[in-house]
């Protein structure tokens, strides 16, 4: 929380791999004084669907019915992919999978 606004702020510390491409295609936006860099609805997406907890999927499953400017579903499903084939489950696949059919409904 950044206190002197009461502005909820999520802050994720990473090391290079799957939190610098999120970092490489974050873009800036301007908050009140502020130039903060947000992640791209895209790897938002996919960082909502790999932690899975109920909210995160609830808000995954918004993102897809919303489809904001610059989802690409496409370029998730890819990088969820790949995470899969590295770590060798794909049970995020499976859940963005699930979630397009039942955004479609």
């Amino acid at each position: 929380m950044h206190r002197p606004t009461a502005f909820p702020v999520d802050v994720v510390l990473g090391k290079p791999g799957l939190e610098q491409i999120f970092v490489d295609g974050a873009r800036p936006i301007r908050v009140g004084r502020l130039r903060i860099r947000v992640a791209s609805a895209t790897h938002l997406l996919v960082m909502k669907v790999l932690a899975a907890r109920p909210k995160d999927l609830e808000d995954a499953a918004t993102l897809l019915r919303l489809r904001p400017d610059g989802l690409d579903v496409d370029v998730a499903e890819r990088l969820l992919d790949e995470i899969a084939a590295a770590i060798g489950e794909d049970d995020a696949v499976v859940t963005l999978k699930k979630l397009k059919v039942a955004s479609r409904r």
